[in-house]
Parts: C-alpha cells; sequence; structure tokens
C-alpha cells in the first residue's frame, strides 16, 4: 500500500473509499456499482455514526406498528407511528450528510 492508495473499508451492501489526493470519501454500493454519497474532507473533520435498522424500519404491519381488526382509528394511528418512523430515518440521513458524518445502517438481515 502505498501512501496516496485509498482505502476501502467493507459492509455486507457497500464500501466507504476513502481517497486521501482529493480528500474525499465516497459511499459505494457494491449491488449498484455506483457512488451513493461523497464527503469532502478539506474542513479536517469526519464523523461516523451508525444505526441498527429492525424491521419495523422496512415495513408495515410490524411488530411494534399493526393492524387491528374491526378498528380503524387505532390501525392508522399504529400507520401514522410507522411513517413517523420513516420520517426520523430520512432526517437522520440528511442531518448526517448536511454534518460530514458517514452514516451506516445496518439492517436486522445482515448477521
Amino acid at each position: 500500500m502505498n501512501e496516496n492508495d485509498p482505502i476501502l473499508i467493507e459492509f455486507p451492501y457497500g464500501f466507504l473509499e476513502f481517497d486521501f489526493t482529493d480528500d474525499k470519501v465516497r459511499l459505494v454500493s457494491k449491488i449498484l456499482k455506483n457512488v451513493k454519497n461523497v464527503l469532502d474532507l478539506s474542513s479536517g473533520e469526519l464523523k461516523f455514526a451508525s444505526e441498527y435498522n429492525g424491521p419495523q424500519h422496512y415495513y408495515f404491519p410490524n411488530q411494534y406498528n399493526k393492524i387491528y381488526n374491526n378498528d380503524f382509528d387505532k390501525t392508522f394511528a399504529s400507520f401514522l407511528h410507522f411513517l413517523r418512523g420513516s420520517c426520523n430515518d430520512l432526517s437522520r440521513k440528511e442531518f448526517t450528510n448536511r454534518n460530514n458524518t458517514v452514516l451506516t445502517e445496518f439492517p436486522y438481515w445482515v448477521d
């Protein structure tokens, strides 16, 4: 490994590529084979965050947000709770992107 070689950190569904020649970090998808996000390191500050996502992050109904037979109001409230969680996930992604933070999400189906 040479001084200017990129550093790769592999994850189940992608990898981080640190390229210090242009002060960038790229999050690359192994499946899509494209760059998902680029962070500028010229500020000299890089942060990492991670989150384990259970099934409630991906589908409705789930163990926390249920369908209640013959109770539309309760089911609708449960669905709104699911949507609120999805909005929080999107807000977290946008926040970390704006704040030069690499967010790594670990889906529940990955060991």
